[in-house]
């Protein structure tokens, strides 16, 4: 019995060793695995501290790229305001020149032409088909007051201003009153070379649109009506047909 005693009792001392054992191996495991546990929860701390450190030098080098751009753009912008200026400063440094044409030879003709008052009848001409001499000097051809009209402006455009007598006329109102003159000339000129026994023939020239007062320092000898004595009416006469005749161009 006794024997059966100590059997159990050593048995009993042998299983609570081992309970002892298992639950110290337990408890290492357990603080083994809690040291694993922190030992990866560092090395996560760790892993993320260097993410946040990465995460920061990624945004620094970004804000010092983009200060580098900006740096950049702002130096384009200065380079081109100084262009600008440089290219205004030269604008200004050259001289503006202006070529200008010289007017044609018609222009010029155009230019002399003052038109009179339209009267009855007459259409406004082209001018630039009126500059030709022949115009007037065709006496013959001139038929219509449009025709006069055109023989007129011819007459006008050529002209040489550089003889004395010759001017443009100051306004229509001066125009009017010499294309009259004109217009009494050139059918005296026709007139006069309507009589075919005549072995010479009266043409339009510069006195054709002059008063009988402005021809008269041309033509010596003749009586200006002015100055006429007793025989007045027939002086003034002579003077004016003496005008027309040696204001007729002989052929």
């Amino acid at each position: 019995m006794l024997k059966l005693l100590l059997a159990v009792a050593l048995l009993v001392i042998v299983h609570s060793q081992e309970d002892a054992n298992v639950d110290f191996d337990v408890s290492s495991d357990t603080a083994d695995t809690a040291v694993a546990d922190d030992s990866a929860a560092v090395d996560t701390s760790d892993a993320d501290v260097e993410g946040a450190n990465e995460d920061d030098a990624d945004e620094e080098e970004a804000d010092e790229t983009e200060d580098e751009e900006k740096a950049e753009d702002e130096e384009e912008a200065e380079d081109t305001d100084d262009d600008e200026e440089e290219a205004e400063e030269a604008d200004d440094d050259v001289e503006l020149v202006v070529i200008i044409d010289p007017p044609s030879v018609s222009d010029q003709m155009a230019a002399q032409v003052v038109l009179p008052e339209m009267g009855e009848g007459l259409q406004s001409p082209d001018v630039s088909k009126c500059l030709d001499e022949e115009k007037y000097k065709q006496s013959d051809l001139i038929e219509t007051e449009n025709d006069m009209l055109c023989a007129f402006i011819a007459f006008q455009a050529n002209k040489d201003m550089s003889e004395p007598g010759n001017k443009v006329y100051a306004n229509r109102e001066e125009a009017t009153m010499r294309y009259g003159l004109f217009k009494e000339c050139v059918n005296n000129v026709k007139e006069i070379n309507s009589d075919k026994q005549r072995s010479w023939r009266a043409g339009v020239n510069l006195f054709c649109d002059m008063t009988a007062s402005e021809r008269y320092p041309y033509f010596n000898g003749v009586i200006h009506p002015q100055n006429a004595g007793d025989n007045a009416a027939e002086d003034g006469d002579r003077v004016k047909k003496s005008g027309m005749l040696l204001g007729a161009a002989r052929n």
